[in-house]
């Protein structure tokens, strides 16, 4: 195939897709030639917001989050002012990513999905109303049975101008429109697979982590997800990235896979005036195309007692104050009602 041919081949599956999701946007393309034939190529979409607006995806304006976890994860994660995002390797259920591929039996290569379960990082949320509180279900879930901590989120910045990541919500309905629309996305790619593409777009891959099977509606989720290139180990490959560069991390299962995550700041690491491991000037672009998550308070689990309740929020008022020069609030859980 010549360039020409490889460029009409990319007009052509860009104009389907749009067709699919109109909000969809060029992001770059990737050509290899050899004697002036292609030998691989590859197009991608912005990963941006703007890619889910007005969809069923979309999180709500204002929007709250709650994040259950452990008290020990808690307290790392104010000291270090970052949320991990995880790759799909480390999360318990073995649908992650695959619900959609195997409900309606897709045509996805095994590698191709072991190439995006590396690359895919995400961090996960419940949906949170004030009114409504915490929930029961999910702290013997995710917050350690009640001796966890529930970390409650509020979105700060606009949400027109995130790119690099996408924050939305999961669906659990595979016959809706959305599902439909990504089968029918997916599909079409996978017409172009072998006749000049050499895989399905990021974008694509990354949507996939937003459905799940119906049991997890009880959970609420909300995502924030990010694509990631690495080669699975320590040497990253996208050196080109300010917001996550030297933040990724790996280790070792029991199971002999290698699990990886990387460091998203908080609103309070984004407003530090230096930081030795990235520019200041890369901090005033995370403040333009990241969602700015602020701690707006912090639960503690029902089964707290008096003493650890206080313990814990001496601990963190302190850590927050002196470290982050912020203040949260703090509150029990409802459950102990």
């Amino acid at each position: 195939m010549t360039e020409k041919q490889g460029e009409l081949l990319f007009q052509e599956l860009e104009r389907k897709i749009f067709e699919i999701y109109p909000f969809f946007k060029f992001g770059e393309s990737h050509r290899s030639t050899i004697d002036g034939n292609i030998s691989s190529q590859q197009y991608e979409f912005l990963i941006g917001q703007n890619a889910i607006r007005n969809s069923d995806y979309s999180v709500p304006k204002p929007g709250k989050f709650i994040h259950y976890t452990t008290l020990d994860s808690f307290c790392g994660i104010i000291n270090s002012g970052e949320l991990r995002l995880f790759n799909l390797h480390n999360l318990n259920d073995p649908y992650e990513f695959n619900h959609l591929i195997k409900e309606h039996e897709l045509r996805i290569d095994p590698k191709m999905i072991e190439y995006f379960k590396k690359r895919l990082f995400v961090s996960s949320f419940c949906r949170y109303n004030d009114n409504e509180g915490d929930d029961f279900n999910l702290w013997r879930l995710y917050g350690d049975n009640g001796l966890g901590v529930g970390i409650v989120f509020e979105v700060i910045n606009s949400r027109e101008d995130w790119n690099s990541c996408l924050l939305g919500n999961v669906i659990y309905d595979s016959e809706n429109e959305l599902s439909q629309k990504i089968i029918k996305a997916i599909s079409l790619t996978n017409e172009y697979i072998g006749k000049g593409i050499d895989r399905i777009p990021k974008l694509l891959a990354q949507l996939l982590l937003y459905h799940k099977k119906k049991i997890w509606s009880i959970e609420r989720e909300s995502r924030l997800s990010v694509f990631y290139d690495h080669n699975g180990y320590n040497q990253e490959r996208d050196y080109n990235n300010p917001i996550f560069r030297d933040t990724l991390r790996t280790a070792i299962k029991s199971n002999g896979i290698v699990s990886s995550c990387i460091s998203f700041p908080l609103e309070v690491k984004i407003n530090q005036p230096k930081n030795p491991s990235i520019a200041n000037d890369d901090f005033e672009k995370m403040k333009e195309f990241l969602p700015r998550l602020r701690i707006e308070k912090i639960i503690f689990g029902y089964r707290f007692n008096e003493k650890l309740f206080e313990s814990a929020k001496e601990y963190s008022m302190h850590i927050y104050s002196a470290k982050w020069n912020a203040y949260i609030k703090y509150e029990k859980s409802r459950l102990l009602d």
